[in-house]
């Protein structure tokens, strides 16, 4: 009788062992979750970085699909598991693309997208915006204003990379001075002839400025604006080389 004493707990202990040992289904047999949070940028007129979230852990990688207009979507690319980032190349200029991403496995696709992302490539920028430009005209609320020699040393730089540089100047009563030098990043839309201007401010943080051109020649660049923010365009001016 002594012997038995032990059989229960030998055999319960075969039992947990046993049970302990049968897995669930494996991880790689379900379906992974579908990667969120979308997001990206254009870098160029030809490419589009993007990036995004991985919700899963057990994906054999992710695919990036692409669409233009009310086309279809068309898979573009396909990175390996915990790649969470994609580089879209050989693309349209000032032409707006939209992603979304999925992630799979042997089992299958994830069940849903991730959110849909549209970005527009940079437009070609004109070979007559390039360079320096000097400040000639200011009109603001239809009123011309009196610059002096000092205020006509104010210039703007568009580059090939498109970036910017601005450049204001004041007179003190003795010295033209230095008043301010914005820094950033512009966008070309040939579509609705305008230039985004990009860049942040010492004092005001990140700013947006909306140029609408109406006149650009080798010599001569004019465009109106909403200086305040007032709904309305209400200054105008131009820039000359």
């Amino acid at each position: 009788m002594k012997s038995s004493k032990f059989i229960f707990p030998v055999l319960s202990i075969l039992i947990l062992l046993s049970c302990s040992g049968s897995d669930s289904p494996a991880d790689s047999e379900n379906t992974p979750l579908a990667p969120t949070n979308l997001i990206g940028e254009a870098l160029s007129t030809a490419e589009i970085s993007l990036s995004w979230t991985d919700n899963s852990t057990n994906e054999t990688g992710f695919k990036i699909e692409r669409r233009t207009g009310t086309e279809t979507y068309a898979i573009v690319g396909t990175v390996n598991a915990d790649v969470l980032l994609f580089n879209d190349n050989n693309l349209s200029p000032g032409t707006t693309y939209v992603y979304r991403v999925y992630s799979y496995n042997t089992a299958g696709n994830s069940s849903t997208y991730s959110n849909e992302l549209d970005l527009k490539t940079q437009g070609l920028v004109p070979t007559a915006l390039l360079g320096k430009w000097f400040l000639n005209k200011n009109i603001f609320n239809s009123q011309e204003q009196n610059l002096t020699a000092c205020d006509k040393q104010a210039n703007i730089t568009f580059n090939e990379s498109n970036t910017f540089i601005r450049e204001y100047y004041w007179f003190d009563g003795t010295n033209c001075l230095t008043e301010g030098v914005d820094n950033g990043a512009f966008e070309y839309d040939s579509v609705n002839n305008s230039i985004t201007l990009s860049f942040t401010d010492a004092n005001d943080g990140a700013q947006t400025e909306l140029l609408h051109i109406l006149t650009l020649t080798v010599s001569s660049f004019i465009y109106e604006w909403d200086e305040g923010n007032t709904g309305v365009n209400n200054s105008q001016v131009e820039w000359i080389k």
